[in-house]
């Protein structure tokens, strides 16, 4: 079943220029720089489904990639998705494109965003691989990406459903449908990063 949910082609090794300060084994802090092809290819299909705003920001395309390629290293999160019964293949990868979506987001946002539904459900998926997830989050982001649910009446006096979807529509041309959890976790409405 992996290939079957990664099913998307990823740039090859030399394709992508990395940077990446290892610590033990597992990259850190990667920054990958944006390999010229990709701003001037107009027929190449965005990483995660950049809008050509996004295409254009170094920061939002340079993490995209790196999710995209990361993918493969957590296709076993979806699978889980489609072996629990919540989710056919399609809405796996969905629900994985959405969340790492979200990761752009939060890492471009300086502020703190709110995932979609979908994107939510597989993050509550993956956060139970505890260690696949903090390997995750220390090669993407140098550190641990906590899961914060907050009321969403707090989240709405602070702004931040309003800026998360300004932002998915600017850097991903849609909006999610904001999360409210329903599987056991208490969300209240909503999860943020901070």
């Amino acid at each position: 079943m992996s290939n079957e949910f990664n099913r998307l082609q990823k740039p090859s090794a030399d394709e992508i220029e990395s940077s990446c300060l290892p610590r033990g084994s597992v990259p850190v802090a990667c920054h990958t720089a944006v390999p010229p092809f990709l701003k001037r290819d107009p027929n190449r299909v965005s990483p995660l489904g950049l809008t050509e705003i996004g295409m254009l920001d170094d920061e939002a395309l340079t993490i995209a990639i790196q999710l995209e390629t990361d993918r493969g290293l957590h296709g076993i999160v979806g699978e889980q998705l489609v072996k629990n019964g919540t989710h056919s293949l399609d809405q796996a990868t969905r629900s994985e494109i959405e969340f790492l979506q979200f990761a752009v987001l939060q890492k471009i946002a300086g502020s703190p965003v709110s995932p979609s539904q979908v994107a939510d459900e597989y993050w509550h998926q993956f956060i139970l691989n505890t260690a696949l997830y903090t390997n995750w989050c220390q090669r993407n982001f140098g550190q641990y990406v906590h899961h914060r649910p907050e009321p969403r009446s707090v989240l709405s006096l602070r702004g931040i459903p309003e800026a998360s979807s300004a932002l998915f529509r600017k850097y991903f041309g849609m909006q999610g449908q904001m999360a409210h959890c329903a599987n056991g976790h208490d969300c209240h409405g909503n999860c943020t990063v901070h």
